[in-house]
């Protein structure tokens, strides 16, 4: 059939269910596509939104698959006449069948790129090729067979873990496809693409954006698409779940009403896989008026997903014979365990430890003798009688533990009869507890008989005259706290009530 003068109708073209606007007498651009599935990488589980990804460092990734897509009534054709009645036409494609072979590669991680272009293999037409008419720009029926527009895709993982990812990318259409397949409008397209992934132990889950920056400014075939995946695992390698994708395009070749024509497929889907093979399954309607839209769609998926050669593997160590730390090509002394030294001639090599205290001979003021290290050249490695880090040769009270740089007590000091302390050891009037300083003196009291068991056991006797018993009780309690948290041996002191005056404390040597 010819196209109807402008007096009498025009053809538009439209998807099932779609309807056009007032007639006019030539279409705003040329061609139409109906390859809107538009499938993702195929390193993806999913059809149209990218999944999950479990990131490998060290290895180059890649995968290659193929998607056969079935298309019922993806063309649909509408006569109106100039009062507005509207009549269904022939279907310019009432079946399509294309199959999309694309592969992606991972460098890295972060960084995905993929290819992938869509082969027409069986276009049906209702219209007869004696009676063609103009679609779009074009002539239907055209040919049944051809390539469609090359695309390329870039994705950056900003967020890359198996739980929970982000990416930001970019879709490129190459205008080289065929027109009269309906597979390609001969425009250069591009997309911002944006999504989110994720998997865990029972579900996974994909969500992506494109975005035509052209869109807002009213370019025809441009589109705004949101694609989603939400799979539940039914094992270790099968899931089942819904694949909506919803897009929004341009076309003035629809007027009023339909100039945003938009399409909507809720796709059921099953998806199997195992060791790198992914298999899916998709079926389901499609809702809207968009060109491209298939009454009924049907996908088959088939991909392989695997690991290339991996990067170059961080160099060996370098040998270290006797594991001291030196590899042997800077050790002196490569069959020996040693220290290091600034002296080329000796780093590496073992230094004489007479004594086994871990200080070098070299440096032990006292290499006979088990010690301490010091940062006095004088001391260092020298016997520490009380313990206390500061080394006999310059500890002022080498029998009574003290800090540094005197080795000696704050408070109290182990003199020809016993204790001698520097303040008085008493309860403030009417208090149970301790002053600090009181209770810093009974440390370094226990501290003393630490350093000298010869000490077996000492009085510590508090004054009750005029002294309630129960405020008594409770400082005696106070005293034997601080003795029984200064890990000293409870058989090496008492705690006496005594006759002196109220609160007093004193010390004696009992053995």
């Amino acid at each position: 059939m010819s196209v109807p003068s402008r007096s009498s109708a025009v053809l538009l073209a439209l998807t099932a269910g779609a309807w056009a606007s007032p007639a006019r007498s030539e279409p705003a651009r040329d061609g139409v596509r109906v390859d809107q599935l538009q499938p993702a990488s195929p390193e993806s589980a999913f059809i149209r939104a990218e999944g999950p990804h479990t990131p490998v460092p060290g290895s180059i990734e890649y995968a290659v698959g193929i998607v056969a897509d079935y298309q019922r009534r993806p063309l649909q054709a509408y006569g109106v006449d100039v009062t507005g009645a509207k009549s269904e036409l022939r279907s310019p494609v009432g079946e399509a069948e294309l199959i999309h072979v694309g592969a992606s590669i991972t460098p890295v991680h972060w960084l995905s790129l993929d290819a992938s272009v869509p082969f027409a293999v069986r276009e049906v037409s209702d219209i007869s090729p004696s009676q063609p008419v103009v679609f779009a720009g074009q002539a239907a029926p055209a040919g049944t067979t051809g390539s469609g527009d090359l695309r390329t895709g870039l994705r950056l993982r900003v967020v890359d873990r198996p739980d929970f990812g982000l990416f930001l990318g970019g879709r490129f259409w190459a205008p080289v496809g065929s027109a009269d397949a309906y597979l390609s409008d001969h425009r250069f397209r591009a997309e911002l693409q944006l999504g989110a992934f994720g998997e865990k132990p029972a579900s996974m889950y994909g969500v992506s954006l494109g975005l035509a920056p052209m869109f807002f400014k009213g370019r025809d075939g441009d589109r705004i698409a949101v694609a989603a995946a939400f799979h539940r695992k039914l094992g270790e390698t099968v899931s089942l779940g819904i694949e909506p994708t919803v897009a929004v395009f341009r076309d003035s070749n629809l007027e009023g009403a339909a100039s945003l024509p938009w399409l909507a497929e809720p796709l059921v889907s099953l998806r199997l896989r195992t060791r790198g093979l992914n298999l899916g399954l998709a079926l389901g309607p499609g809702f809207g008026h968009a060109p491209g839209l298939a009454e009924f769609r049907g996908v088959l998926s088939v991909a392989y997903a695997g690991k290339g050669k991996p990067g170059a593997p961080p160099p060996p160590p370098a040998k270290d014979s006797d594991v001291d730390g030196i590899p042997d090509s800077s050790d002196a002394c490569p069959k020996e365990a040693g220290l290091p030294s600034v002296d080329a001639a000796r780093n590496g090599c073992p230094a004489g430890d007479r004594d086994g205290d871990s200080i070098p001979d070299v440096e032990d003021a006292c290499p006979e003798t088990i010690g301490v290290r010091s940062a006095d050249k004088h001391a260092n490695g020298c016997s520490d009688s009380d313990n206390d880090l500061v080394p006999d040769p310059i500890d002022a009270c080498p029998k009574e533990p003290g800090t540094a740089p005197s080795g000696c007590p704050q408070f109290v000091r182990l003199g020809q009869d016993g204790f001698v302390v520097s303040i008085p050891l008493e309860f403030k009037s009417g208090e149970i507890r301790l002053p600090d300083q009181v209770s810093r003196a009974l440390q370094e009291v226990a501290a003393i008989l630490r350093a000298n068991p010869k000490i077996e056991q000492i009085s510590v006797s508090l004054g009750t005259k005029g002294a309630i018993a129960a405020v008594s009780d409770k400082r005696a309690q106070a005293l034997l706290a601080v003795l029984q948290a200064s890990s000293l041996d409870s058989s090496r002191y008492v705690v006496v009530l005594g006759d002196e005056r109220n609160g007093v404390i004193q010390l004696r040597i009992v053995r």
